[in-house]
């Protein structure tokens, strides 16, 4: 201890070696688990009474509810409603537009239409219960312009690109089949259509 404090003074007046200052105190495990115990235990009780706040500010909030009068208590619940409604409204338009922007993308042959509804630019686009979704097609011709390797060069974007390819096509015939549908007089490509697959 009494090194300790020497060490100490003597740091304190700028004396001393530069190792003596430079001396970094090393912990034990044992010193370690007690320091760490101790900051636990500070931070549990600077938050501790955080659930009976809570509770508190409940209550709180319930008898200002019950001291209002009837058309306060009114207005605060038409006001939850009106904020639900909106809330609501916003999803709905939210999924609306993101509905159209796939279907419309598809239509136009854009290769990924997620990724349309991800890239294209929403701020012309608009929906109302009564007129839908307007402004789609010309957001996607822009994405289009801005980013044309989404474009697909031949045919229609690939819906369900996840989609088993090998289940379209014939089935292979073996030779047996091959020697009935000769007999038949009908092309084995003619024959394989019309086989039934387990």
């Amino acid at each position: 201890m009494a090194k300790k404090t020497a060490a100490t003074s003597e740091s304190e007046t700028g004396e001393g070696t530069q190792e003596e200052q430079g001396e970094a105190r090393t912990f034990t495990q044992e010193e370690l688990n007690v320091l760490v115990g101790r900051a636990r235990i500070e931070e549990r009780q600077k938050y501790g009474d955080f659930e009976v706040l809570k509770a508190e500010a409940e209550e709180g909030r319930k008898l200002k509810l019950a001291q209002m009068t009837e058309t306060e208590r009114l207005q605060v619940e038409l006001a939850e409603a009106q904020r639900k409604a909106i809330d609501a409204d916003e999803r709905t338009a939210s999924a609306m537009i993101q509905s159209e922007i796939k279907v419309k993308a598809a239509q136009m042959g854009i290769v990924d239409p997620d990724a349309a509804v991800l890239l294209v630019d929403r701020t012309a686009i608009v929906y109302s219960e009564d007129s839908g979704v307007k402004g789609v097609p010309e957001a996607l011709n822009a994405l289009m312009e801005a980013k044309p390797y989404l474009k697909a060069h031949s045919g229609a974007a690939n819906l369900n690109p996840g989609a088993n390819t090998t289940a379209r096509q014939a089935p292979v015939l073996t030779p047996e089949q091959k020697r009935v549908a000769e007999r038949l007089g009908v092309r084995e490509e003619d024959y394989a259509k019309h086989l039934r697959t387990p």
